[in-house]
């Protein structure tokens, strides 16, 4: 399963619904429970919940959405991203209730998870919230027809402290509290890496001739607009030259992957090419390794 980024546009958008039916400003007893849809996209090796939608709200115990009537509501909620977002799963609130999956709530979960078995489903609870704890979690059915499930882990984007601040707010969370989590949470990116573990071993012939191909099929990727599938293309490429006589060859390559990690914002891999990069000094003529260098010596990768 792909790693699950939760973006803070997302967040607040859940937030803002929520806390009209559910927060520390509503008295406990007018509490209701109340659901929507999330929407996002696949980059690579990650799973991003961009953004989300309200659809309805409930009891102080249930939600739901006639079956019948979810498709329709899911159609229409679409139309309104176009082609750049689909629909990464739902969420719902369980106030004061914790966040777990209810025998209904396991049902809605298998309609998400018929045609996307990444789909998933956040449930969020603002009572929970803590120093440590944004009030909500993440989880997933074993598989579609399956009555288990279990919590799936995930990383933040873009968080800000300004931005945990306004949502806190909203749901009337203590001060002390919100300064913890905005200390913990705010203006820190997730931690996203490429695997590059999956690409496998070269056991060709041609290095160099299969090099050339894997290079063009890196290209058109590019102009897909495909930038992670395009990078794993140019570092298939390059593992194919490490061990071989082509190897100011491989340090170009080098050079281009290294300059679309930070182009993407994946500075982690960033850093570990240039690494990589940097062991090949003596292994090609002195001025071209500077020459190479200088093309990203100002990325700030040391």
């Amino acid at each position: 399963m792909r790693e699950v980024i939760v973006t803070f546009k997302a967040y607040k958008e859940m937030v803002k619904y929520l806390s009209q039916y559910s927060s520390f400003k509503i008295p406990r007893e007018k509490w209701v429970e109340c659901m929507g849809i999330l929407f996002g996209r696949v980059e690579g090796d990650y799973y991003f919940i961009e953004d989300a939608i309200g659809v309805t709200s409930g009891t102080e115990l249930d939600v739901q959405v006639s079956p019948m009537k979810l498709p329709e509501i899911i159609q229409s909620e679409s139309n309104l991203f176009g082609g750049d977002l689909f629909i990464t799963g739902w969420w719902h609130t369980h106030p004061g209730l914790t966040p777990f999956f209810s025998e209904t709530d396991i049902k809605n979960q298998a309609f998400y998870q018929a045609n996307n078995p990444d789909g998933l489903g956040i449930v969020f609870d603002h009572e929970i919230i803590d120093e440590d704890n944004l009030g909500f979690q993440i989880f997933r059915l074993e598989h579609q027809f399956s009555d288990q499930y279990y919590e799936v882990k995930y990383q933040l984007q873009g968080f800000t402290k300004k931005g945990i601040k306004e949502c806190m707010e909203l749901l009337g969370i203590d001060e002390r509290i919100t300064e913890a989590l905005m200390e913990k949470y705010g203006d820190k990116g997730a931690s996203i890496k490429i695997d590059f573990s999956k690409l496998g071993d070269y056991f060709g012939d041609d290095p160099l001739g299969d090099c050339e191909w894997t290079l063009m099929d890196a290209e058109e990727l590019l102009k897909q607009d495909k930038p992670i599938e395009a990078i794993k293309q140019f570092k298939m490429a390059a593992n194919m030259l490490e061990n071989t006589e082509y190897q100011e060859k491989m340090a170009e390559i080098q050079v281009k992957i290294i300059q679309l990690c930070v182009q993407e914002n994946y500075m982690e891999n960033a850093k570990e090419e240039f690494q990589i990069l940097k062991s090949l000094k003596g292994k090609i003529p002195k001025e071209k390794f500077e020459v190479l260098l200088n093309e990203v010596k100002d990325l700030n990768l040391d």
